[in-house]
Parts: C-alpha cells; sequence; structure tokens
C-alpha cells in the first residue's frame, strides 16, 4: 500500500470516463459507469463502479484491502487517537488539524490541534478528499480516504485520516458506488 492507484485505463487498456464536472459525475453515476475525477491537489479518485469494473482496475496480484486490512495497518503502527494520532503520523506527509476537546481548569473545550504527519513507514499518505454522489468535492487539503472490498448491504467500506473523521487513529463508514475515493492496493 506505498501509493495510491493513479490510472486512467482499466487492466484491459480501455479508458476510464473522467468527469470533469459534477454534472458529468452524477451522469456516469447515474448510469452506473465507471469514472474518475482528479481532484485540485492532483489525487485520482474513482466511483465505485470503476472499482468493480469487471475490466479490473488492480494491477494483477493484487487486491483492494478490506475495512480489516486498514484496521490490522493502523493498529500495527501504533493506532492513537486524535491527540496522538500514532498510526496517521506515520502514514500522512502532511500536517492534520483536528478539533479535539481539551481539558482546563474552566471545564475545556474543543481547540484544535495540528499533527505533524512524518510519513515515516512509507504509507505515503497525501491530501486527498473525495467527490459526493452529486459530483461536488469534499474535504480536499484535511483528508485522505480510500475504499475498501467491505460490503454493507449496497455499499461499499471506506476509511479515512484526517480532518474529516476527526479521528487521527483512522475513521471508516459506509458510502454508495456514486461516491469517488481514492483505491490502494494490496498484494494478494
Amino acid at each position: 500500500m506505498a501509493a495510491d492507484i493513479n490510472t486512467t485505463t482499466y487492466n484491459n487498456g480501455d479508458a476510464i470516463s473522467e468527469a470533469n464536472s459534477p454534472k458529468q459525475w452524477a451522469g456516469f453515476a447515474a448510469k452506473k459507469e465507471g469514472c474518475y475525477r482528479k481532484l485540485s491537489n492532483g489525487t485520482l479518485v474513482y466511483n465505485g463502479y470503476a472499482m468493480n469494473d469487471a475490466r479490473g482496475i488492480i494491477p494483477a496480484g493484487f487486491q483492494i484491502p478490506s475495512t480489516d486490512d486498514f484496521k490490522k495497518l493502523l493498529k500495527f503502527l501504533g493506532a492513537g487517537s486524535s491527540q496522538t494520532g500514532k498510526a496517521t503520523k506515520a502514514m500522512a506527509n502532511y500536517s492534520i488539524s483536528v478539533e479535539d476537546w481539551v481539558e482546563s481548569s474552566d471545564g475545556g473545550g474543543l481547540e484544535t490541534i495540528t499533527v505533524k504527519g512524518s510519513g515515516a513507514k512509507g504509507f505515503n499518505a497525501k491530501q486527498g478528499g473525495y467527490v459526493y454522489d452529486h459530483g461536488e468535492t469534499g474535504g480536499q487539503g484535511g483528508c485522505s480516504y480510500w475504499w475498501t472490498s467491505t460490503t454493507s448491504g449496497k455499499d461499499y467500506g471506506v476509511v479515512d485520516i484526517g480532518y474529516c473523521s476527526q479521528d487521527l487513529g483512522g475513521g471508516s463508514g459506509n458510502y454508495p458506488a456514486s461516491y469517488g475515493f481514492a483505491l490502494r492496493a494490496i498484494k494478494k
């Protein structure tokens, strides 16, 4: 899992459709057709239809990790909370700010805490983001999200680190295939 998948073609050489606008993204989703979008920071995010296309997007000998695979990685890297974030520090090559409850003499309150990522473990997470089902982007600059192979009904598991999860130990959720997230691969 040393880098995000960064391809514009399926394994058979067919082009993956590019969505250059929210309207195009929503159109591909309505047709249940795979597409990708290049975020302003260069990250490529794919909808779930591209991820699951029979032509394949993951290189031979690799597979999309499950939510449990990511959880094992986070635990191995030291997990952590929003104040310690050992796993995120080791995964991210950028600083992440989160709001966290900090106790004080007057009872405490939410404060912004910035955690500097070291990228020390070679995961090389860069500031990512995501695409909503209607095609607008979100989380650019403060979040990194990845699809997983885990399913929940018609939705797919997604894991994240950074501001959007408010948990530097890693967050997770389930989203429909019409959303867009980055992809990683692990050896089979």
